[in-house]
């Protein structure tokens, strides 16, 4: 006799299958929602316990009421596809869980630290680098506007833009494009003293009015400017630092801008 039920109870094992729950996002039509619901989120509950005979049952994870009308909820295959036959609802997608790809993002591209900007950090704050600025011959170039700039004057130098006129990253492009290692973005009298950090796309240092007076001046008067360029930290108050013919300054590189009063240290060896 146990036997037999043994055999019977393994018969009707195989029949006995659950449907696993998985989330689903469902995009609802608002204008659905009849007077008789407070809130949206009590329409989709009444929404979703019309899909089981459990009263106890609780799949409703999440309301989104901004920019976008629905919910996410925990459900089985048969019942997101109830849910897609309402009038009521426009869409049900399925969940899709994004993993991190990398948190190192030089070695998932491919990129070796040894070539570029990577290998020409090392160098930063030790070798001066030509300095390019057209000592006012021509606003579009001192202002380092969208193909102002010859290739074979900027070619692996500094160049020193006058703010305004086009955006600040857009200056750092525009000397990258034409050859150029590295810009110092200095304010006009139009900016005075303020500062911005932006996250330029070459090594950059921005300064003030005061400073960018005193490096124009000295790239007049030389006949052979050069300027170091060097990072300053990563701390809170990250920040690049500059020197030009003896004189060092620190300025706004991106993150959080130092004080907008650019310390300027006459060391003249």
């Amino acid at each position: 006799m146990r036997s037999n039920w043994f055999c019977f109870i393994a018969f009707l094992l195989p029949c006995v299958t659950v449907a696993a729950k998985q989330t689903y996002i469902v995009h609802m039509n608002h204008h659905h929602k009849p007077l008789s619901y407070a809130t949206q989120h009590d329409w989709y509950s009444e929404h979703l316990q019309s899909l089981t005979s459990d009263p106890s049952s609780d799949s409703l994870l999440y309301t989104y009421t901004t920019a976008f009308h629905g919910f996410a909820a925990s459900l089985s295959p048969d019942e997101a596809e109830s849910l897609r036959r309402s009038d009521a609802v426009l869409d049900v997608y399925e969940d899709t869980i994004y993993s991190l790809h990398t948190t190192r993002t030089p070695e998932f591209l491919g990129l070796d630290p040894q070539l570029g900007l990577w290998a020409m950090e090392k160098e930063w704050g030790k070798k001066p680098v030509g300095l390019v600025y057209t000592k006012g011959s021509s606003s579009s170039s001192n202002l380092c506007l969208p193909g102002s700039l010859e290739p074979e004057l900027v070619r692996g130098k500094l160049v020193l833009c006058d703010r305004g006129i086009n955006a600040r990253v857009e200056k750092g492009a525009v000397v990258r494009d034409a050859g150029g290692v590295g810009m110092i973005l200095a304010n006009t009298a139009a900016n005075g003293e303020e500062l911005v950090a932006d996250s330029h796309l070459l090594p950059a240092v921005a300064v003030g009015r005061k400073v960018g007076d005193v490096i124009r001046e000295y790239v007049r008067s030389d006949g052979n400017p050069t300027a170091v360029l060097s990072f300053g930290g990563n701390g809170s108050e990250r920040e690049a630092v500059a020197g030009c013919g003896g004189v060092q300054f620190s300025g706004a590189q991106y993150g959080n801008a130092p004080d907008t009063e650019a310390r300027c240290d006459w060391a003249r060896g």
